[in-house]
């Protein structure tokens, strides 16, 4: 005959409510419990304080550009500047105003619908006859979105701050645009605005301090939320002659790894999760330790043993 199913039969151990036995059980039970919550807390992430999520952020050139190029000519030091920002150029006088040639393209590589790269093609000379270029600075802002788990809506300011060496003529770069929040973000579904604001306020430009590039890159990254171009390699010179310089920058949209401040009931799951995978082990434990103790006869009991298994009427 095979067996199709077998079962233990039971035995029970009895003892007087104030016996040792009773209070080995219930100084066992106490002690399983309160090592559970030790190990629990002492593992630093029973209550989650902070959780890591990942988004691909959708990024969008608003085509608001600065340019600066600074320069020599005959011991002179030359700085000409141009913005497709109307105000901008106006505080710019005619004769210290470049005529750049700008072209963003964004590539969409997996056709996802979110840009996983824009490639910027600069070109500026300076107007000055025998003048070479020294100092390139370009600053441009893009819009930055995220829709998963926090909403955001953000400007991105991509800056390049380069020097020119004798002789180069085009600066090829590779980086990418890192959403840098300086704190964790709010709860899961929370909104945050305020981001979105261009970081060259065209209604705050008032005269020639309003247009050097730290006027609106310092209070830019004060901002808790900013976003950096970040160059993954030193930039390229190739040499050539003239007095402009072009530029090739590629600017990758990377993963976002984001935090942000976990909700009540994901917190709560999180901290239920651990105590019953440890207060499991801790358990198992403990019975083992009390059927060592009960059935080597170390703690007195009367054991009372099913010689049969009971029948049930229905």
């Amino acid at each position: 005959m095979t067996v199709v199913h077998q079962r233990a039969l039971l035995e029970r151990y009895h003892a007087p409510s104030l016996s040792t036995p009773s209070l080995t059980n219930l100084i066992t039970l106490i002690l399983a419990i309160v090592i559970t919550l030790l190990f629990c807390w002492n593992t630093s992430n029973f209550w989650v304080w902070r959780q890591t999520y990942y988004e691909q952020p959708k990024v969008a050139y608003t085509k608001a550009a600065v340019l600066e190029l600074a320069g020599t000519s005959s011991s002179s030091f030359l700085r000409y500047r141009y913005s497709t920002i109307p105000a901008y150029n106006a505080l710019v006088p005619q004769a210290m105003r470049l005529a750049p040639q700008l072209a963003v393209r964004e590539t969409d590589s997996n056709g996802d619908g979110y840009p996983d790269a824009f490639d910027v093609q600069l070109s500026a000379r300076l107007p000055a006859s025998g003048a070479s270029a020294t100092h390139f600075n370009a600053a441009l802002v893009f819009s930055l979105y995220l829709d998963q788990r926090i909403r955001l809506s953000s400007s991105a300011l991509m800056v390049l701050s380069l020097p020119v060496p004798a002789g180069a003529s085009k600066i090829t770069t590779v980086g990418d645009l890192v959403l840098d929040p300086m704190r964790e973000l709010p709860m899961d579904g929370a909104t945050m605005t305020g981001y979105g604001a261009s970081p060259i306020d065209a209604g705050g430009l008032r005269g020639d301090d309003d247009l050097a590039f730290s006027s609106f890159t310092s209070a830019y990254y004060a901002r808790n939320v900013t976003a950096s171009y970040v160059l993954r390699a030193p930039p390229v010179y190739e040499i050539g002659s003239g007095p402009g310089v072009e530029l090739h920058a590629t600017v990758n949209v990377p993963m976002a790894s984001l935090e942000y401040k976990p909700g009540v009931w994901e917190s709560i799951k999180f901290a239920l999760v651990q105590l019953v995978a440890i207060g499991f082990i801790i358990f198992l434990i403990r019975g083992c330790v009390l059927d060592f103790l009960y059935t080597r006869h170390i703690l007195a009991a009367r054991v009372v043993r099913e010689t049969a298994p009971h029948k049930h009427s229905f």
